[in-house]
């Protein structure tokens, strides 16, 4: 699995202001789009080496979310919300 990540400011549409786009490219070539947003601002910022799995959790949660559709999982100590917002996107939520 391949995993990119860069810093966002906005993605019209998604009613949440990202603060990271993780794109997830997996063995068969297929890409994920992962839209990091914060709950707050006390809620900790996405670091690719801490957060490696979260994102390998919630790649794998994704292939079973159809669209419109969420799961929230608990990692690390921290609470997440997963949600399918359109193809191959997502939306992560870190709720604290």
């Amino acid at each position: 699995m391949n995993i990119d990540v860069q810093s966002a400011t906005a993605k019209p549409g998604l009613g949440e202001i990202p603060s990271h786009k993780i794109t997830v490219t997996d063995i068969t070539d297929n890409t994920s789009i992962y839209w990091y947003v914060k709950g707050d601002i006390n809620c900790p910022d996405f670091d690719k080496a801490k957060h490696s799995k979260l994102i390998e959790l919630a790649h794998a949660k994704a292939m079973e979310i159809g669209p419109g559709g969420f799961e929230s999982f608990n990692l690390q100590g921290n609470d997440y919300h997963l949600q399918h917002v359109g193809q191959n996107e997502f939306i992560i939520k870190v709720l604290k």
